[in-house]
């Protein structure tokens, strides 16, 4: 069945607009480089080998300081390296991305660098209960907000071994890894779906707590528990967990810096009331209900293959906000059987619906939503045809050959992400299933497939990481929500009558 279809696609080969060339060339290339990706590991091995082995440059160090300080060098890059590689196997969208490479290698040197300040600066390491705070959570918090508790709860293990070889670790290395590495793990747990900053908070308090009671079993195994050390348990513990709710500062600071989003802020966005959707509902009814749908849809199928489903959803409320500006020319928004476009060309009114892309990337802009809300509307509609008025223009102009098929085609890009593959599925079949006549669980079936083979013929999903399983899933969920949707109600007799 692949190499059928795959063949069906040699026959189709789209035209690429000029603005669809420039955004996939050397913008993506940059993005997804191999050498980029190189360098960021490499200088994160550096930096991190720097940190855990104390060396001070560029005063003289013996030999044999500088050949252990390579040496951890090479270890670090090649258990980075390891990594890599299973990115590259079970996490591919994230290994593509050099930004959120980059921001990942930041959260790391960032835990690492503060573990460092408290266990070499005086006026830390002289206080007592100071080498019982463990900023494992720290880093791992962070790193489940932004890429998932799949990838945080791995990188657990990895945190704790580089925090646990810093020179100058006090107490044993051993206990500093063990410590580290469960409390990290359950932080990633803990923080998995936390949605708003009352979550968060009660996230860090339960570290605080767990971090505690490790401490304690560990150093009770190795036969050091005392009453006096008691004391620097609970403030080492309350400390780690403090170090949990500051990262609303580096939560705000990341966001900015890196133009990601967490859920935090998604559920923010999420808000009915918020001042655009209340704008939409208004002005473009039919739009605001399109929207609805379409989130309802879109999450469902983004939960049941592990893609963010808050994200999708937050993205499907937004995704057509440019309609707001002639939400008339949109037949979900037209009141009563004349159309608008009746009196319009074909290439007009072409012109019309594809400028809701550009309008909504203008009005999200004027808003400051998220890139990644930007980006979904860009990539929603890809490089699609505007079938409808690309054929009606071909009978205007009664000659096929002076129409030009890309004037009729949206700019792009094309879905970068799992995300917006999804949003982009959903919006077409939403759409596409309210023309049906008879809306049967069969008629349902056949249109979803038939939709999704077409996109994939076209290549609109050339350019995301969205697998064949993944495709079938996407489709079997889409095809159980509208169903669901269009059942139809038993008719009830008439009470007069009955």
């Amino acid at each position: 069945m692949i190499d059928f279809l795959k063949k069906l696609r040699e026959k189709k080969p789209i035209p690429k607009k000029r603005s669809q060339a420039e955004d996939t060339g050397l913008k993506k290339r940059l993005k997804e480089s191999y050498w980029i990706k190189f360098g960021i590991i490499f200088f994160t091995s550096l930096m991190l080998a720097y940190l855990i082995s104390g060396i001070s440059f560029p005063r003289d160090e013996k030999i044999e300081d500088l050949y252990k300080f390579f040496t951890l060098v090479l270890v670090i890059f090649s258990v980075q390296g390891a990594l890599q590689a299973y990115f590259w196997f079970c996490q591919k969208e994230f290994f593509l991305s050099n930004k959120k490479q980059f921001l990942l290698s930041t959260i790391l040197l960032l835990t690492v660098f503060l573990q460092t300040i408290l266990i070499r600066v005086p006026l830390f390491n002289q206080v007592s209960y100071t080498r019982y705070i463990f900023l494992g959570p720290f880093g791992i918090i962070l790193m489940t907000l932004f890429f998932g508790m799949r990838l945080s709860f791995l990188y657990s293990f990895v945190i704790a071994l580089f925090l646990g070889m810093i020179k100058g670790t006090i107490p044993d290395p051993v206990v500093i890894i063990t410590v580290n590495a469960v409390t990290s793990a359950f932080s990633s747990i803990f923080m998995k779906d936390v949605r708003n900053r009352y979550q968060m908070t009660k996230a860090a308090i339960y570290t605080g707590i767990m971090t505690l009671f490790i401490v304690i079993i560990i150093n009770s195994v190795v036969g050091i528990v005392d009453i006096m050390n008691l004391r620097d348990y609970m403030f080492g513990a309350f400390f780690t967990g403090f170090a949990g709710l500051v990262l609303f500062i580096f939560l705000y600071f990341f966001e900015l810096m890196f133009r990601e989003v967490t859920d935090v802020s998604l559920l923010e966005l999420s808000d009915l009331n918020h001042k655009l959707l209340k704008e939409l509902v208004l002005n473009a009814p039919g739009t605001y209900h399109h929207s609805i749908t379409v989130a309802n849809v879109a999450e469902a199928a983004a939960e049941a293959i592990g893609a963010r489903s808050l994200l999708v959803r937050v993205m499907a409320y937004y995704h057509d906000i440019g309609k707001l500006l002639k939400p008339e020319y949109f037949s979900e928004n037209e009141i009563g059987a004349k159309s608008m476009h009746g009196e319009l060309s074909a290439s007009m009114s072409s012109l019309i619906i594809i400028s809701h892309v550009k309008n909504g990337i203008d009005t999200a802009k004027r808003y400051n939503l998220p890139r990644v809300i930007i980006d979904a509307i860009k990539e929603h509609h890809g490089t699609s045809l505007v079938y409808f008025f690309y054929k009606q223009a071909q009978k205007e102009a009664g000659n096929s050959d002076v129409i030009k098929e890309e004037n009729f085609r949206y700019p792009g890009p094309k879905p970068q992400s799992k995300e917006t593959a999804i949003l982009s599925i959903a919006d077409t079949i939403e759409a596409a299933s309210r023309s049906l006549a008879e809306p049967s669980p069969s008629r349902i079936k056949g249109l979803v497939g038939e939709l999704i083979n077409e996109k994939y013929l076209n290549g609109e999903l050339d350019e995301c990481t969205l697998t064949f399983r993944e495709l079938k899933v996407i489709k079997d969920v889409i095809i159980r929500m509208l169903t669901a949707r269009f059942h139809k109600r038993p008719v009830y007799p008439d009470k007069k009558n009955g």
